[in-house]
């Protein structure tokens, strides 16, 4: 074979392996987003969520709940709110804010002004998730149950059992059933469109309590504030762990390396491609000096 064979060659090798490369799926992803106005705390975060244009919504689980975009751009969206805990966001852009010390649940415009929209029944509400019609499913920690909100602001009782120990974050898939992380256990519980509960899942790793949960592309992802995992768990039961070493720090790059800072909050973009999660800079439930909140984007295998 002469010089120029060879070359033509290599070159169609080379072609190929980049082709085939091209083909393969990503390992995933994580980076920390910076803000351009700090979001401060005191030992402690609430929930994130995501509108249907990108726009981020932290709460500090204090008085105040943060709009973010992935830009940076950083606004204070709303304050006094006792307690800004879970989070979500209805058809119409309005964010629906719980609040943890104020047993209420807010709704508050794109422009920060906040109304009631139910304040009865509601006995330490933290994760909110909605349903189809801008209705709401929230789980209340004190109260060990998961409650029904209209969309008018009436209140009842879709689930209370031993299964539930402060439950504290909630999801809901598109065939309407409920799936609920436990703080003081390591339960995952399904809820099915009748209120009938099971435990999908035991996360038997670390100490005990999950905190958050969110879908993407049908898979369910849990935050494990209180041991810095992020695990993702499917529908059969079967878990792994997505990303964290154990340690509370927060170190970006591929999911085999990164490592989370008490993870709370977590939300899925729209295409399930990517979540995001809000941690903690600072020393977790140390009230009485002033942290910071982080949020950190997670880019899923295979996108």
């Amino acid at each position: 074979m002469n010089s120029r064979a060879l070359t033509v060659l290599l070159v169609l090798c080379l072609s190929a392996a980049t082709s085939a490369a091209g083909q393969t799926t990503s390992s995933g992803t994580v980076t920390t987003l910076t803000t351009s106005l700090p979001i401060p705390t005191r030992g402690s975060l609430g929930g994130i969520s995501m509108d249907m244009m990108g726009k981020l919504y932290v709460s500090n689980f204090r008085d105040k709940v943060w709009q973010l975009e992935q830009d940076g751009t950083t606004v204070l969206l709303a304050d006094g709110i006792y307690g800004a805990s879970g989070n979500a966001i209805d058809s119409k852009g309005r964010l629906l804010q719980a609040s943890f010390y104020g047993n209420l649940i807010y709704r508050i415009s794109r422009t920060g002004e906040k109304s009631i929209l139910a304040d009865e029944g509601l006995d330490g509400p933290v994760g909110v998730v909605v349903g189809a019609n801008d209705d709401l499913y929230v789980v209340t920690c004190r109260g060990g149950e998961v409650k029904h909100v209209s969309g008018e602001g009436e209140v009842s009782l879709i689930h209370q059992s031993d299964l539930l120990a402060c439950p504290n974050g909630i999801a809901r898939d598109a065939e309407g059933n409920l799936f609920v992380t436990n703080f003081n256990n390591n339960h995952v519980v399904q809820i099915d469109p009748d209120g009938k509960a099971s435990i999908l899942a035991t996360l038997d790793v670390g100490e005990n309590g999950n905190a958050h949960i969110a879908i993407a592309a049908g898979q369910l992802y849990v935050t494990r504030i209180k041991d810095n995992y992020v695990y993702k768990v499917s529908y059969d039961g079967s878990f792994e762990k997505l990303f964290g070493n154990g340690q509370p720090q927060d170190r970006d790059g591929a999911l085999s390396e990164a490592t989370v800072a008490r993870p709370n909050g977590i939300v899925a973009n729209r295409a399930g491609t990517m979540l995001f999660i809000n941690t903690i800079d600072g020393t977790w439930r140390d009230f009485q000096n002033q942290s910071l909140l982080r949020v950190r984007r997670i880019d899923l295998p295979g996108n």
